[in-house]
């Protein structure tokens, strides 16, 4: 190879060199803008929710998601925004069902009860309002794991087992509550009710 031809080879690779530290520069200023962009609209996103003001945190929220969706405080906020945004035919509440079902995943693999809890509460208001009654029951069942003293999901699976015609499952889930409630009158009032409306008489 003579010498005109190894100069060539040089500059080329001097050349190919710019590109590829031009490609990672760019790569990596991009990352930093997504960064940016992602962190702003979380923190724009919470305080617009802190705020009730659903819109907004809907779609600054999503963005945000969209970056990362292994975040359980902003998964629920999103998913309670989409629930107060109303669109025809329930799409709102079939939106933000899906967003707080992965919610609830998320925090309870890493160990966020806090965030698990009101995921919980929130899909408990999504399914009623759906009619979902097996669901209901089933994320009912799975808040009282962690507030076996929680009256209102007590009651809400009661209802949900209710509706479904399951009355050996309500009539199990009210004396489960009787139980929970070290036998309080409220919770035999209850028993006494569900025995009723599922045509058994009070013993």
């Amino acid at each position: 190879m003579n010498r005109r031809n190894k100069r060539r080879l040089i500059v080329v690779a001097v050349l190919l060199g710019g590109v590829v530290v031009v490609g990672v520069g760019g790569t990596l200023v991009r990352q930093a803008n997504r960064e940016r962009i992602a962190e702003s609209s979380l923190q724009e996103g919470l305080q617009a929710y802190d705020q009730q003001d659903y819109r907004t945190a809907l779609g600054l929220l999503s963005i945000y998601t969209r970056y990362d969706d292994l975040n359980p405080e902003a998964l629920v906020a999103f998913g309670d925004a989409r629930r107060n945004v109303e669109e025809p035919n329930a799409r709102h509440l079939i939106g933000a069902r899906g967003i707080l079902e992965q919610a609830v995943q998320v925090a309870r693999a890493q160990g966020e009860t806090e965030h698990e809890i009101r995921g919980l509460e929130l899909l408990i208001d999504i399914h009623s309002q759906l009619g979902n009654w097996r669901e209901l029951a089933d994320v009912a069942t799975q808040l009282l794991e962690k507030r076996p003293d929680d009256l209102y999901a007590a009651g809400v699976r009661i209802q949900a087992q209710l509706n479904r015609g399951n009355n050996d499952e309500a009539l199990q889930a009210a004396q489960e509550l009787v139980d929970s409630q070290g036998g309080s009158l409220e919770s035999h009032h209850e028993m006494v009710s569900v025995m009723s409306r599922a045509g058994r008489p009070a013993r």
